[in-house]
């Protein structure tokens, strides 16, 4: 998995041809195989902005295995669907995105990673804002600051731009929208804050398509 966490995808492609055509012998085997994929494989496709090929990855294996929660670990379950609620966000199919987010923000256990809980909440924000479901923004800033807070996961340029969503003018016209994002793409590069703990979300790049 070195050559993933490095961006060797050349190297993860050819890694990615011989675990699929691996010849497996047992039922242990083909859990493990597909355990693998659907962690790594939908992984990278995201991570190379194929959002495409990952949409129909999932939508293959879970059509091909009906009883893909017994065979993934609960971690990589949970990973499937939030990678797959990314996939359908980034080409903006934010109807399906929220579908997923809901399935994720629906599980529970006590093996599933606080921090993709966490970027779950801030996507889930995001997307409502997408879909115009102004009235439920305000909650939902709350909720994910308090999680955010008790998970001692909240950095203070998270907190800026979730908070953010709580200002917004449902009755604001586009270029007024522009405008209030434009300021506060200005504000949050002046601050020059730590990294978000959300890796998968570029509050910049987000900020910077709505102040146009």
């Amino acid at each position: 998995m070195h050559s993933l966490v490095v961006k060797d995808y050349k190297s993860f492609a050819n890694y990615l041809d011989k675990v699929k055509n691996f010849k497996i012998s047992s039922a242990r085997e083909q859990s493990a195989v597909l355990d693998m994929l659907c962690l790594f494989e939908l992984g990278y496709y995201n991570e190379t902005k194929q959002y495409d090929k990952a949409i129909e990855f999932v939508n293959e294996i879970f059509e091909t295995h009906s009883n893909i929660k017994s065979i993934l670990n609960s971690e990589h379950y949970y990973l499937v669907h939030y990678h797959t609620a990314l996939a359908y966000f980034n080409i903006g199919d934010y109807k399906n995105a929220l579908v997923w987010i809901n399935k994720v923000i629906n599980l529970t256990s006590k093996n599933l990673r606080v921090d993709i809980k966490a970027a779950t909440y801030v996507l889930n924000i995001i997307t409502h804002y997408e879909l115009s479901n102004f009235i439920l923004l305000p909650y939902l800033v709350k909720t994910t600051l308090d999680f955010l807070k008790n998970s001692k996961m909240l950095r203070p340029i998270d907190k800026f731009f979730i908070s953010i969503f709580s200002t917004i003018s449902a009755t604001s016209n586009q270029q007024q929208k522009a405008l209030f994002f434009n300021k506060k793409l200005s504000s949050i590069k002046k601050l020059k804050l730590e990294e978000s703990i959300i890796s998968d979300i570029d509050y910049m790049d987000w900020l910077a398509r709505k102040a146009t």
